[in-house]
């Protein structure tokens, strides 16, 4: 089991196949994309008035900086999870593209203000 992958269910007890294919689906992101500090799957079983199952599927990708989230809610599990993956693998592809567009296009900052000029002085050496 890799430390860097949190598994969690609320409301159900997770089998060892949907655990399984959840870490493979969490390694196939850690695989894609290097800088992933962690990545955490939490879901929850909720059964509403009418007697139908709800599964809810929260996915957080935590990162330098920003952490990325996203949730879904599906009548099947499975499809609940890979419905998280299909958004956090979006969202880091579109994360690691503003990345790369900003290091080979940076851009100068401008400041809407008017800044006086301050003359240039000779350095001098100072004697110890």
């Amino acid at each position: 089991m890799n430390d860097k992958i949190l598994i969690a269910g609320h409301h159900f007890s997770m089998s060892e196949a949907t655990r399984a294919d959840v870490e493979g689906i969490a390694e196939k992101l850690l695989k894609h994309h290097a800088y992933i500090v962690r990545v955490r799957f939490e879901s929850e079983l909720e059964t509403l008035r009418s007697g139908e199952r709800a599964y809810t599927v929260k996915g957080m990708v935590e990162l330098r900086g920003p952490d990325l989230a996203a949730s879904a809610t599906t009548d099947n599990l499975y499809k609940s999870i890979h419905a998280v993956v299909d958004k956090l693998e979006r969202t880091l592809t579109e994360k690691a593209h503003m990345r790369e567009e900003k290091r080979n296009h940076p851009h100068g900052v401008e400041i809407p203000a008017v800044l006086p000029k301050v003359p240039t002085q000779a350095r001098t050496r100072r004697s110890p």
